[in-house]
């Protein structure tokens, strides 16, 4: 009788490795999703290590996004690294036959999945740029929930030049994915522009000028981005020189939070900011020559030497109605109400001055502050309809 061939014994030891890092930890599932339940541990070492070994290159394992990226580390320090994730329960062994192969355990591929559903979109979106179907030919062979994880992030990235492809895409694809790619085409389609939220040094995105300026846009159809810089030194109020760090810091992480968003796709482009976030939007335009209408919420001095002067001798200089709206509210410690006035009126720009408001456009008094914050929304959606 012939004797039943033994398992490959598995000894696990992850050495003085007792934590990885997030980056760490998704770089590994990227690496090990190319071989499970087809391969094992030495071969998902010799991919984050980028061996040049036979077996890798003939599989294409060099493709993989995370091939090499442990490469300055020795073979031991990787594998230290791969057997703490079996230990921790991101991996798993199961074996076919005598042979030990990866598997995925339910947390490791919760966080693949996210991984590789976000790697398919930015190809997806490279592939929207070049007019090349690359991704989309690989989708009906991806898995049913990447898939929707793909289709609900070109929703939420509201890029309508997406839609060619979905549509090419959808021809290929069974009834329920068609379905999904159907109502997200229908939302793009809806897109009424872009609104681009630019907010103050301590006034966020969730205070109740811009979120419910926000809130509405949404309801009316634009794509809101909002800009969350942070980062900025206290007591800025007063000083010349910790403004323009803040001005410049908000432009410089500006530039980095709207890298990758495609201004081409909208028609009707809005710039919300407020305080000093006037000034990064204005500059923002500025330096990426965009066509834009600004709300510019409680400006600050420099705001207005962005925008050009009323000139008797040059009336093309003067700003063209509807272009821009400004909210000033009178007892703003940041700005003379002398000073926003005849700024606007050198310019052509409408301005809405609140008696007695602060640099929130608040009195401290809450009914009369909730009329404020109404009556803004609203002057505000009046603005946008004069597009």
């Amino acid at each position: 009788m012939a004797r039943s061939k033994q398992k490959v014994p598995v000894t696990l030891d992850p050495g003085r490795v007792d934590h990885l890092s997030d980056d760490d930890i998704r770089l590994i599932l990227r690496a090990a999703d190319e071989l499970i339940a087809a391969g094992g541990r030495n071969m998902l070492v010799k991919i984050l290590k980028g061996s040049r070994d036979k077996k890798v290159l003939e599989h294409e394992l060099d493709q993989c996004p995370a091939y090499g990226c442990f490469r300055t580390l020795k073979t031991e320090e990787i594998s230290a690294r791969v057997d703490w994730m079996i230990r921790n329960d991101y991996l798993r062994i199961e074996y076919s036959g005598r042979l030990p192969l990866l598997v995925f355990s339910e947390k490791g591929w919760e966080i693949e999945q996210e991984t590789f559903t976000r790697e398919l979109f930015r190809r997806f979106r490279a592939d929207v740029a070049a007019g090349s179907p690359g991704v989309i030919l690989e989708m009906p062979h991806v898995g049913r929930a990447v898939v929707m994880g793909v289709l609900e992030m070109v929703r939420a990235y509201g890029d309508r030049s997406f839609i060619p492809q979905l549509e090419q895409w959808q021809q290929g694809e069974v009834k329920k994915v068609r379905a999904r790619i159907s109502s997200v085409i229908s939302d793009l389609q809806r897109l009424s522009g872009l609104a681009v939220i630019f907010p103050g040094i301590g006034y966020t995105c969730d205070r109740s000028l811009l979120y419910y300026t926000a809130e509405m846009l949404k309801e009316h159809g634009y794509k809101v981005v909002p800009v969350p810089y942070t980062g900025f030194p206290k007591n800025v109020k007063g000083n010349a020189l910790k403004m323009r760090q803040c001005y410049f810091s908000a432009l410089d992480q500006a530039a980095e939070i709207l890298k990758d968003l495609n201004f081409d796709a909208f028609d009707d482009i809005l710039f919300v900011g407020k305080s000093v976030g006037t000034m990064v939007a204005l500059s923002y335009a500025r330096q990426k020559a965009l066509q834009v209408r600004s709300i510019l919420f409680t400006p600050v001095a420099g705001t207005f030497d962005l925008l050009p002067i009323r000139d008797q001798d040059a009336p093309e200089l003067c700003m063209p109605s509807g272009l821009a709206i400004v909210f000033h509210g009178t007892s703003d410690p940041w700005a003379e109400t002398s000073e926003i006035v005849a700024a606007c009126e050198a310019r052509n720009i409408p301005l809405h001055l609140v008696e007695k408001a602060n640099h929130s456009l608040e009195t401290g008094t809450t009914e009369t502050d909730l009329r404020i914050l109404e009556t803004a929304v609203k002057q505000v959606w009046e603005f946008v309809l004069t597009k």
